[in-house]
């Protein structure tokens, strides 16, 4: 990584990026139901996102 010096990302990328993390921070569920994405970035131990996670 100490090699890159530059990032770009598409506008609809950003977009998108957005868009999941927003669904992650309201606990939205996947298209079929299940909250995957979500339960991944919960605590083990107490079941809620950290607020370190949640500041990001």
């Amino acid at each position: 990584m100490d090699q890159v010096t530059g990032f770009a990302a598409a506008p609809k990328s950003i977009a998108f990026l957005l868009w999941q993390l927003t669904g992650i921070k309201h606990e939205v569920s996947d298209e079929d139901g299940i909250r995957g994405r979500v339960e991944l970035w919960k605590d083990e131990g107490s079941g809620e996102i950290t607020p370190e996670w949640m500041a990001h």
